[in-house]
């Protein structure tokens, strides 16, 4: 089935452009492959984006997709867009599959939203697919029916990645965006953060 939908095809090219990304020098060059990677996020994303029951999402994981992403964010840390896009595609990739979101945990993904968060603090879109993906994470009605899901962990792992501080600081910056503010505000309240909580301000 993987084979029939060809979706191994398009994450190997975009490995090869990860690998020529890391050793280009031509910053021309180099900016060039972080939007073919943009790109790469973009689709991958979107081709899982309301599958349904094709299970595109769990193929797109299983061919090392996720992985692929999270390693790409990483190497463009302080790149908007491949930040902006990679987690949106990871959100898309994690909607409703305990599975994948497990994957993501052990590959250190929460501390990759984290990063990005704060390498990109002005950004509305970073910040909000950030706190996207960690509200998602830490939701206590997970359905984690045959995996190991711990959400005391989860917890611990959010808080050790910097979870007050980047929660805190997009609802400085981003006071307006009520998405922000009502993801931030539950997780401050429900991760026991001690200090003033910013508040909603209508622009």
């Amino acid at each position: 089935q993987r084979e029939e939908y060809g979706l191994d095809r398009p994450i190997v090219a975009l490995q090869k452009a990860l690998e020529r990304a890391k050793e280009e020098e031509d910053e021309t060059k180099e900016e060039l492959l972080a939007e073919i990677l943009r790109k790469g996020c973009l689709f991958l994303g979107a081709v899982c984006n309301d599958d349904k029951d094709l299970g595109l999402s769990s193929m797109i994981a299983e061919q090392g997709g996720l992985e692929l992403i999270l390693e790409a964010c990483n190497w463009f840390r302080f790149h908007e867009d491949v930040a902006n896009w990679g987690l949106w595609a990871v959100f898309t990739l994690c909607f409703d599959q305990s599975q994948i979101k497990t994957q993501l945990v052990q590959l250190q993904g929460m501390e990759t939203i984290c990063q990005l968060m704060k390498n990109n603090p002005t950004s509305l879109e970073v910040n909000r697919h950030g706190l996207a993906l960690l509200f998602d994470l830490m939701r206590e009605n997970q359905n984690t029916e045959g995996i190991k899901w711990d959400p005391w962990e989860i917890r611990q792992r959010a808080l050790a990645a910097g979870l007050h501080g980047v929660v805190y600081s997009a609802m400085n910056e981003f006071s307006d965006s009520m998405d922000i503010m009502m993801m931030g505000q539950e997780m401050l309240v429900g991760t026991g953060f001690q200090g003033d909580i910013p508040i909603y301000h209508q622009m």
